[in-house]
């Protein structure tokens, strides 16, 4: 049973319990450290067998692609189009997940013998989804097929229009739809008819399982895109998306394609060592800046070029639309931090909604996840231009934040456009229905969080005493990842860390990196982003509880085990 260990103000940290039985059996079992077996037990792994096979997930996992809904139906139809070489278009997004859907989608087709044209909406001209005018206009161009990827499963008008030109449409897409979209094939992981074992699919992920099903094999050169993409779309990394994100991994370590060994470059990121939080926290950004500032064409182009010094050049574009994201992003994060300061009362309800005029809705998103995280509460970033809000929502674990607005969406009928997942949405509305979208939103945010203690409460896997940070745990505990939604790197309970040294980094003073030890250990260095402000209370000789994750520190091709502070007391 899981039983409180600390209680920062406000806050109560959850450790989680593991059988001591069950631990020393499955360290033995699978010759790894009893820490990580105890991670393990406590996160339900209590099988020696089911454990081994979660460590040592591979492709395997992945289920034969013709079990999807419609699988065999898109196949048979590309493969006409290939035979009688039609016109095609691939239709994608304009974030990470669409644009390397997109370009998994382009390059399998290229490989046939088919070269398509393809297209991926603009966030500011067109926004998200289908759209019968372009469905119109690539019709009158010859187009004969549409194939959509990570996207279309809402296009309802766009499909109609299609189906009055008699021009076919092969969706493949993973979000959640309210009711059947009638195309030629829908291919979708969660279809309600389907029998898929695997749901949580990203665009990405689906489009390789087309892939794999279109040239009857495992496209290694294309598994890379998939598992940016799953990262960058905050799927779960369990099962499938688990597998695909190692096999992109162990790819781009041993030969990445042209597009990501530039962007790995421009980066600063070593193949040989490129991980998920490089991925997710470097590569990703750089190429969802793009489409968040201006079109995302520029993406695509780079995914498929097939020369090195045009992916350089493009590489180093993408590169450039991210600091410009980075700036803008830096005004609106500041902002929203102002109105909380101001509204402490904010922070004593089970959601969170920020506004503000002309903020960029290329950078709300990013935003409201930052806040999400921070103040653990489920988040909307809204920016207001004239009398159209627009905005974006991030979850937090395990609280659906689709089906929440989709409630206040059926209750009140005031979003213009709205879609997206468990984890994340984006939705449009009148500036007039901002105050009902905030009143709506927390009531029915506070029927499915019980309580404050839901809010307030962090797990923690296992007690850790620094004398027994190693490289062994560490090695050891790297056999759980990829870590992401649904499987979060381990977060360690220190007790009573005693401070010998600190000092504030980053260019504004943002962050801190201390150096702790407990008892005869080591000095450990600890490094704790966004904690600047939190210098005094870090100053040397002071004793504090920590939460840190364990991990290692690459700076200049020296690599050393270090700390990342999750919360403190």
């Amino acid at each position: 049973m899981a039983q409180v260990i600390a209680a920062p103000k406000g806050k109560r940290w959850i450790g989680l319990s593991a059988d001591e039985n069950l631990t020393q059996r499955l360290a033995r079992d699978l010759n790894i450290h009893p820490l990580v077996a105890r991670v393990m037990v406590a996160r339900g792994w209590t099988d020696s067998e089911d454990a081994a096979s979660f460590l040592q997930l591979d492709r395997s996992a992945l289920a034969n692609p013709l079990e999807m809904h419609d699988m065999a139906v898109a196949v048979a139809r590309i493969h006409k189009a290939v035979a009688e070489k039609e016109r095609v278009l691939i239709y994608g997004d304009y974030d990470v997940d669409g644009t390397c859907a997109t370009a998994i989608m382009v390059k399998t087709l290229r490989r046939l013998g088919l070269d398509p044209e393809w297209f991926v909406p603009s966030r500011f001209r067109h926004g998200y989804g289908l759209h019968p005018h372009v469905v119109e206009q690539v019709h009158t161009e010859g187009v004969s097929l549409i194939i959509t990827v990570d996207t279309g499963i809402t296009g309802y008008q766009a499909l109609a229009r299609a189906r009055e030109l008699q021009l076919d449409v092969v969706i493949t897409d993973h979000h959640q739809m309210s009711e059947m979209p009638d195309a030629t094939a829908v291919v979708h992981p969660d279809h309600p008819q389907g029998r898929y074992p695997f749901p949580h699919l990203c665009g990405a992920g689906v489009a390789f399982q087309l892939a794999r099903a279109v040239l009857g094999g495992f496209p290694e050169d294309l598994v890379e895109l998939a598992a940016v993409a799953t990262l960058a779309d905050q799927v779960p990394l369990l099962g499938e998306n688990r597998a695909l994100v190692r096999e992109g991994l162990t790819h781009l370590r041993r030969a990445p394609g042209l597009a990501m060994a530039s962007l790995l470059r421009v980066s600063g990121i070593v193949p040989a060592r490129v991980d998920e939080t490089a991925l997710a926290y470097s590569v990703a950004p750089r190429m969802n800046a793009v489409g968040r500032l201006e079109d995302a064409h520029l993406v695509v182009e780079l995914l498929l070029a097939e020369e090195p010094n045009a992916a350089g050049h493009l590489a180093h574009r993408v590169n450039s639309y991210n600091q410009r994201r980075q700036n803008l992003q830096a005004v609106v994060e500041q902002d929203a931090l102002a109105q909380i300061t101001q509204h402490p009362e904010w922070l004593l309800q089970p959601g969170l909604v920020v506004s503000g005029q002309d903020w960029h809705e290329g950078v709300i998103g990013i935003v409201a996840g930052k806040l999400a995280s921070r103040f653990h509460r489920p988040t909307l970033c809204i920016g207001v231009q004239g009398g159209v809000a627009k905005g974006s929502g991030r979850s937090i674990t395990n609280f659906d934040l689709y089906q929440v607005l989709a409630e206040v969406q059926q209750k009140n009928e005031i979003f213009t456009a709205f879609g997206g997942h468990q984890a994340a949405v984006g939705f449009s509305l009148a500036t007039a229905d901002l105050e009902v979208l905030q009143t709506q939103f927390l009531l029915a945010t506070s029927r499915r969080l019980y309580g404050a203690d839901e809010l307030s409460q962090r797990n923690c896997d296992a007690p850790l005493r620094l004398e027994e940070v190693s490289p062994e745990l560490l090695h050891d505990l790297q056999k759980l990842a990829p870590f992401g939604q649904g499987n979060a790197q381990p977060a360690w309970f220190v007790r009573e860390a005693v401070v010998t040294d600190v000092h504030t980094m980053g260019k504004a003073n943002q962050h801190l990196k201390a150096w702790v030890k407990t008892g005869e250990s080591p000095v450990h260095p600890l490094v704790a982003f966004g904690y600047g402000d939190n210098l005094a209370a870090f100053s040397p000789g002071s004793r504090r509880h920590l939460v840190v994750a364990l991990e290692e520190n690459d700076w200049q091709g020296k690599v050393s085990l270090q700390l990342r502070l999750l919360d403190w007391k």
